[in-house]
């Protein structure tokens, strides 16, 4: 019967010369799922099997099996995904230009032309605790999550590993990063070592590199909503990382986790105060600094309201960050992150690579702890890859 229909529908469309326009990429909204963006593209990735959702064919065709395959980059593995009337989302495929769409037939998901066939088209997207996000089938209802068995995908009643995907976004946006030259006042500091190795990053990564050293405050903040990519590296402590007057030093402005009450007059620009799911468009956000994964009793916790605002991952560090540590840490992330592993490989090689320290700077004995797991805070989707 759903062969019939199809093949109907087809007829109609072909007859009344109906057109669908590609959708366009817009920013995220209130009533979108955390983290993710109505109209965008996305390869979906399975975190068991490292494959992504795909559907089995190079032409289009309503009934085409859908698999978990290796990653290709083809049309047949982009899911544009569309927020319906009911809050639910349809998945329609790159592949014959957003004309067809992922769907259910009894347990098995498949692929078939899109309008047809409304709750078996109809997904909710719901972002899990460890920030991947599952996909239920609305006619299926609890039986309704989409997971993998080999190379097949069916719907059951899990919520495990199985049924765990990390959404990437296809397209490449910015990267940004935030580092310091402060010669002036007591707040010198000097943190730009790590630029040669953030610029192989994004060309790897095909991410359109801006380094804003010495940068203001406003335009880091506002940045955060269109970065893919931030990387903060400089002077910091809990709840907050401060931006300098790169003349005398002094502090200026802050990002903080959120606003201090009066009678505080510090100029902040906090993250919670962002409208809901701003951040969705980010896709790894590092706050290198000092006990910038701790919370501040008033100013919060950077990481946890960059997540909250829709950040696909945020990190911080919960111990004091030693520069020459950090030059280690953060070149050390990238240039792993640049050869396509997975965000959480990226945090256990650089903390291989920042071992403890025992050296001679300037007549100075100068020893430093290294930076281990255990120094580190981090939540959001920790399987997604950078780079593809």
């Amino acid at each position: 019967m759903k062969r019939f229909i199809s093949a109907m529908i087809c007829l109609v469309l072909v007859f009344c010369t109906v057109f669908i326009v590609i959708p366009v990429e817009v920013s995220a909204g209130p009533n979108d799922t955390l983290g993710l963006m109505n109209n965008w593209d996305y390869y979906i990735k399975n975190v068991s099997t490292g494959r992504y959702l795909t559907a089995d064919g190079s032409t289009p065709t309503s009934g085409l099996n859908v698999l978990n395959l290796a990653f290709t980059g083809a049309a047949n593995q982009k899911w544009g995904i569309v927020q319906n009337s009911d809050g639910s989302y349809s998945l329609r495929s790159a592949m014959g230009v957003y004309k067809y769409a992922l769907d259910v037939t009894g347990t098995n998901v498949d692929f078939w032309l899109y309008g047809g066939f409304s709750n078996d088209q109809h997904f909710d997207l719901t972002r899990y605790t460890n920030g991947t996000h599952l996909i239920k089938n609305i006619s299926r209802g609890t039986n309704g999550y989409v997971h993998v068995s080999g190379t097949d995908v069916i719907t059951n009643s899990s919520t495990y590993s199985t049924a765990w995907w990390s959404f990437e976004l296809v397209t490449r946006g910015d990267a940004s990063l935030y580092d310091f030259n402060i010669t002036a006042g007591s707040n010198t500091q000097n943190t730009t070592g790590v630029e040669p190795t953030f610029t192989s990053f994004t060309n790897a990564g095909g991410y359109n590199k801006r380094i804003r050293k010495n940068d203001s405050v406003d335009w880091a903040f506002n940045s955060l909503r269109t970065d893919q990519i931030s990387v903060f590296y400089g002077h910091a402590t809990a709840g907050y990382f401060p931006f300098f007057n790169p003349s005398t030093g002094i502090e200026s402005d802050r990002i903080t986790g959120k606003r201090p009450p009066p009678p505080s007059t510090a100029i902040v620009w906090p993250i919670n105060e962002l409208p809901v799911n701003q951040l969705a468009n980010l896709r790894c956000v590092l706050f290198v600094g000092c006990k910038t994964g701790l919370t501040d009793p008033i100013l919060g916790n950077l990481v946890n309201e960059a997540y909250n605002k829709g950040a696909h991952f945020a990190l911080g560090f919960k111990t004091t960050v030693h520069f020459v540590d950090g030059y280690c840490w953060v070149p050390s992330f990238l240039a792993k992150a640049a050869t396509g592993e997975k965000i959480n490989e990226c945090i256990y090689q650089a903390c291989k690579d920042s071992p403890p320290r025992d050296y001679w700077l300037n007549g100075v004995h100068v020893v430093t702890p290294g930076l281990f797991l255990a120094d580190l805070y981090y939540t959001g989707d920790e399987y997604a890859r950078l780079k593809h």
